[in-house]
C-alpha cells in the first residue's frame, strides 16, 4: 500500500507557544516523516513552520498557501488533544475547506491514545475543533477517528483517499 500526501489543518496563529498548542504533535509527525519518510508524506509540514515564524501574516496570504497545498493531498489530518484552540479561525477554515471544497477524507487522531472506543470520542467531543464538531454531529462528512500512535496513523492515512474516493464509513468510524 503506497503512502497518500496529507494536509495537516492545524493552529496557525499561535501555534509557536509550545505548552498550549499541538506543536508538539506535529514534530512529532515530523519525525514520522523523516524517520519514515516510504511510510508518511505531509504536505504542508513547511507550512506549519512558517506559520509558526511568521504569526502576524495577513491570512488570506496563509490561506492562499495553505489551498495549495491542500489540492495535492489524498486526506486531512486533525490533532485532537486537550490544548487544541477549538475556535481558532483558521483551523476551522482549513477543516471546512478541506472536507467541502477539496472533498478530502477527514482523519482525527486524538494525542495521548493508544486505542479508542465510542466512549473516548463521547468524552474528549470538547477536544475537536468546532468544524469537526459540526460535521460529527451533524454527519455532514466522513471521519476516521484514530488514537495518535504511529502504526494507526500510517493505516488511517494510507487507507483513505479523495483522489481514489475511499472514505470513512460515517462521521463516527473508528479505525
Amino acid at each position: 500500500m503506497e503512502r497518500k500526501k496529507t494536509y495537516i489543518a492545524f493552529d496557525a496563529m499561535g501555534v509557536i507557544n509550545h505548552e498550549f498548542s499541538n506543536f508538539a504533535a506535529f514534530l512529532q509527525l515530523e519525525r514520522y516523516e523523516k524517520t519514515y519518510g516510504n511510510r508518511f508524506d505531509f504536505v504542508n509540514m513547511d507550512e506549519i513552520k512558517f506559520a509558526a515564524e511568521h504569526e502576524g501574516m495577513l491570512t488570506t496570504t496563509l490561506q492562499q498557501r495553505f489551498v495549495k497545498d491542500m489540492r495535492e493531498a489524498d486526506n486531512v489530518l486533525v490533532v485532537a488533544s486537550p490544548v487544541v484552540n477549538v475556535d481558532s479561525e483558521i483551523l476551522n477554515w482549513q477543516i471546512r475547506t478541506a472536507v467541502y471544497r477539496h472533498r478530502l477524507p477527514l482523519i482525527v487522531a486524538y494525542a495521548h491514545h493508544e486505542s479508542l472506543s465510542d466512549e473516548d470520542i463521547q468524552n474528549h467531543h470538547v477536544w475537536l475543533p468546532q468544524a469537526v464538531r459540526e460535521m460529527v454531529e451533524g454527519n455532514h462528512a466522513y471521519v476516521a477517528h484514530v488514537p495518535f500512535t504511529i502504526d494507526k496513523l500510517e493505516r488511517a492515512l494510507k487507507t483513505f483517499s479523495a483522489k481514489e474516493q475511499v472514505y470513512p464509513w460515517s462521521a463516527t468510524t473508528i479505525f
